[in-house]
């Protein structure tokens, strides 16, 4: 019996500390983060859009608000333990990726019309 109380204490004290996690510095990182991918926006939204590169343009803009609103997500439903927060990151992560990688491209042959 008092290994099956020690035990149970050793699990309701990790339960109360979320297994050591520190949610205050998590939310810290989280937000900035955030905050960072919200920088990147910015300066892709600043970007040149006329004439040839309003397609290259369109889909980093896309990209980066994917990314953006995915970030912000994350920071605003996290809770430790919990993986489906970070499923729905990476989904917009791929997303994005797809979308880069296509700018890219587009770059590209613009480059090579030169």
């Amino acid at each position: 019996m008092a290994r099956w109380d020690a035990f149970h204490d050793g699990y309701d004290e990790w339960q109360k500390t979320d297994g050591g996690c520190d949610r205050a510095e998590t939310l810290e990182e989280l937000g900035g983060f955030s905050q960072d991918m919200a920088d990147l926006g910015r300066q892709v939204r600043a970007m040149p859009q006329s004439g040839f590169l309003l397609p290259v343009y369109t889909l980093l803009a896309e990209a980066a608000e994917r990314e953006e609103k995915a970030m912000r997500a994350l920071y605003n439903s996290w809770r430790p333990f919990t993986v489906d927060a970070f499923i729905a990151v990476d989904e917009e992560r791929a997303n994005a990726a797809r979308l880069r990688r296509q700018a890219n491209i587009g770059l590209q042959e613009l480059h090579d019309r030169q």
